[in-house]
């Protein structure tokens, strides 16, 4: 009876690490293709670098922009500044359309917070990243998903209104 007790319980235990390891499978091969259905933002736009080529002229339109030219006092920075902000630019972008970057610089918050930075100032570089979007050649729902996330940016760095 004790050998039989223990062959049932032997049994059991391998059935049910069956059932866990077919649930496992199962919930990996749900999860693999509703991935597959939707691609990363990120992918959508064209990866790194086009969100490279994007951050850059971004960055070039900043610096070259007189609206917000209080932001350089009207000095051009030094090639290394600009090229750091093109780089950690990008690499915040990245992460947050869902690529594989790691982004090393400061949160937003933290960047931004004493810059007071008005809607004024939002709006104009706002103006270079949708002209630079419009000549992205990706369909219109993916530019429009990548322009909003601007928009929790915009939300995070605190925009304000002029004093």
């Amino acid at each position: 009876m004790g050998l039989t007790l223990i062959m049932g319980i032997g049994m059991r235990k391998r059935f049910g690490s069956k059932i866990v390891l077919l649930g496992l499978l199962l919930f990996w091969a749900l999860n693999s293709s509703a991935g597959e259905t939707k691609a990363r933002l990120y992918d959508r736009i064209g990866g790194y670098d086009a969100i490279s080529h994007f951050s850059n002229g971004l960055i070039d339109g900043f610096y070259s922009d007189s609206r917000l030219s209080r932001f350089t006092e009207g000095v051009t920075p030094p090639i290394e500044v600009v090229e750091r902000d093109k780089q950690l630019t990008t690499e915040y972008l990245c992460k947050i359309a869902g690529g594989p970057c790691f982004y090393i610089g400061k949160d937003m918050h933290t960047t931004h917070k004493d810059m007071k930075i008005t809607k004024e100032e939002w709006a104009a570089l706002m103006d270079h990243a949708i002209r630079l979007a419009s000549v992205w050649n990706i369909e219109p729902a993916d530019k429009e998903e990548f322009l909003k996330l601007f928009d929790n940016i915009k939300l995070t760095i605190e925009v304000q209104n002029p004093s």
